[in-house]
């Protein structure tokens, strides 16, 4: 009897840390649009190379130009969250943490939405729903006139206690431009007093730097809950009662 309880309230916990997320993506809040890193979900960011890689259709831009962009997971791994930008490849100013350009989804798109993050029109692509995935692709549209070189930044989550904030894409080069492309520091530790280091951060995210975000509160899918709640009372009443 109790072996059997143990083992229904095992697998609801199991099922929590699996699906235990913002279902329908993070909230639309200045914090998240700027830091992309999930605070709701309690734990830092991944430090190794991700399973996930972004693929484009080109690397140089003019304005106005489309350019295709896939995120790709390697075998063996899911995309359960995303939370993806285009950021300018210049650290020198507060425009380094602003989304540049615009996003649009395929018409039959269930499982991703476009998020106007900072006021900016469909600026951020995040997912709609927390249906794991081995690859997301979408559309982004240059913006008019020229800005600088760019490149696309990820956040991608495995499960709840997984994820890596280092998703990059290659630069993607402003053909009006003659400046040097760098990727910008990215948060990874939930605990900000951890960190020291403010160096730029390579594309393999070795050396990262988080920045203060304020905190969120994570969501359980209503459904997952359910059914182990079920499950928990099918236990009792056949083994308690």
């Amino acid at each position: 009897m109790l072996a059997d309880l143990s083992i229904a309230l095992v697998f609801l916990f199991a099922s929590l840390e699996m699906t235990t997320s913002f279902p329908s993506g993070p909230p639309n809040t200045t914090v998240v649009c700027k830091e992309m890193f999930p605070v709701g979900h309690g734990v830092d960011a991944q430090m190794s190379n991700p399973p996930y890689k972004i693929f484009l259709s080109q690397n140089i831009y003019t304005p106005l130009e489309k350019i295709q962009v896939t995120v790709q997971a390697e075998r063996g791994y899911f995309i359960r969250g995303l939370f993806l930008q285009a950021r300018l490849a210049d650290c020198s100013g507060d425009h380094k943490d602003v989304p540049i350009g615009t996003f649009f989804l395929k018409p039959d798109e269930r499982y991703l939405k476009t998020v106007s993050c900072l006021n900016r029109r469909y600026s951020t692509v995040s997912h709609l729903s927390n249906t794991p995935l081995d690859h997301a692709v979408f559309d982004w549209y240059a913006p008019d006139p020229h800005t600088g070189h760019i490149y696309f930044r990820a956040t991608v989550v495995k499960q709840r206690r997984t994820f890596w904030t280092n998703v990059m894409s290659e630069f993607v080069r402003d053909i009006g431009s003659h400046a040097h492309p760098e990727y910008c520091p990215v948060r990874h530790l939930i605990d900000n007093d951890r960190e020291l280091s403010t160096a730029k951060t390579p594309i393999d995210g070795k050396t990262q730097s988080p920045e203060k975000i304020k905190s969120g509160k994570a969501a359980v899918h209503p459904h997952i809950l359910f059914v182990n709640f079920l499950l928990i009372v099918y236990v009792i009443q056949n083994h308690c009662l």
